[in-house]
């Protein structure tokens, strides 16, 4: 049943104290206790590694990018590369669900609305076939009747895929998950534990001093740190690291009130949608049904102005709400966006190209970062775990 990762919240959460984390040693220490850093300390633990998840603030905490009820889960890409990569992140999601006996991922079946004759329906297209992706084109009236009248689209200038092989990841729930799983492998964690210095020593490991817990000693570190891996990192590289957090909006929109309250639900059959709205970048909009605010869809742009994770007010930008009330009236016209229902700030990591940084510290071979996840990283969770591990 979905309690049984709940039933293990204490152990899970059980924080290490100065006097028991101060001096101790393991084989790997995992920076940052997000999707990416709690699914790399179970992949390790599954590796029968002794394992240290560190956390700066609280389990669970909202002040990064791995927070809240809904993420979207795909195939649908314009690289055949991440495509190939979300086939072997289903399978580890559906593996540690089974193992924890818990369900973190809704299939919901997806949307891609794309502009006719531009690179990205092509590259969309091909890499999905390419990959053996099942995906259908469907027309504004197909689309109408299929989801009874809760998406529409200008026909004369877009296009929408429809694929099965999507749906909504539940963040905070997986992150748990994933926790309790590394905690029941033997890991240890420790939260409210801030990082303040990495200091690589060779052949002798790597000493961490943190800020009020002393030091602890690994053979190997993985830092997963999210925006704060751009603070964290350029001490060790003797240069700033490529990576750009940013402030982003999303909203969450009722239904009409003359509309069927259930429309844009899960459980009614509403799909997750992304929307791209020019052929310049590799999504604009995208959206889910609210897993945390039941009736509600939720919308989110999937950009914004340059912030500080230390110092972002967290709030959403004002100047995109007339920008997500354009693209909801166009694509959700029984959504009510006369007045959101309720709205929000996230935080992204952005690389230059929007790829992620997998990789070994230049020159520092003890150390493995995993970074710049670009607002599309959730879903790779268990994967890239996987990947930091090896």
């Amino acid at each position: 049943s979905s309690g049984s990762v709940g039933a293990r919240r204490e152990t899970a959460s059980m924080n290490l104290d100065k006097r028991t984390l101060d001096g101790s040693v393991y084989d790997v220490v995992v920076v940052g206790a997000g999707i990416m850093g709690s699914a790399t300390a179970y992949a390790l633990a599954k590796r029968k590694q002794r394992v240290l998840l560190i956390e700066q603030f609280h389990l669970g905490h909202r002040r990064g990018s791995s927070h809240g009820s809904s993420r979207i889960i795909r195939k649908s890409y314009s690289t055949r590369y991440y495509v190939e990569m979300m086939k072997r992140a289903f399978e580890l999601w559906h593996e540690a669900e089974r193992e924890a006996c818990s369900e973190v991922v809704t299939m919901t079946g997806g949307l891609d609305f794309v502009r006719r004759n531009t690179l990205i329906e092509s590259k969309l297209k091909d890499a999905m076939r390419s990959a053996g992706v099942p995906f259908e084109e469907l027309d504004a009236a197909a689309l109408r009747e299929r989801f009874k009248g809760a998406f529409a689209m200008p026909e004369d200038s877009f296009v929408c895929l429809h694929s099965r092989d999507a749906g909504v990841v539940n963040a905070s729930k997986a992150c748990e998950m994933f926790q309790c799983l590394a905690r029941s492998r033997g890991a240890d964690i420790a939260e409210n534990c801030k990082v303040s210095e990495i200091d690589d020593r060779g052949d002798e490991g790597v000493l961490l001093r943190t800020a009020d817990h002393g030091t602890v000693k690994a053979r190997k570190v993985v830092v997963t740190a999210g925006a704060w891996a751009k603070k964290l990192l350029p001490p060790l590289l003797g240069s700033d690291l490529n990576l750009s957090p940013i402030n982003t909006t999303v909203v969450y929109w009722r239904t009409k009130a003359d509309r069927d309250p259930r429309l844009y639900q899960a459980e009614s059959g509403a799909p997750v949608f992304i929307v791209y709205a020019d052929d310049n970048r590799v999504l604009n909009a995208y959206g889910t049904p609210a897993l945390e605010y039941p009736g509600l869809v939720k919308f989110c742009l999937h950009h914004g102005p340059a912030t500080d994770p230390d110092s972002r007010l967290a709030v959403p930008n004002l100047e995109d709400f007339d920008k997500l009330k354009d693209l909801t009236k166009t694509f959700l016209p029984n959504a009510d966006a006369c007045q959101h229902a309720s709205a929000e700030a996230c935080m992204y990591t952005n690389t230059d190209d929007e790829d992620f940084v997998l990789d070994v510290l230049p020159g520092k071979e003890n150390i493995v970062v995993g970074a710049g996840f670009s607002g599309h990283g959730f879903k790779f969770g268990p994967l890239v775990g996987e990947i930091l591990c090896s």
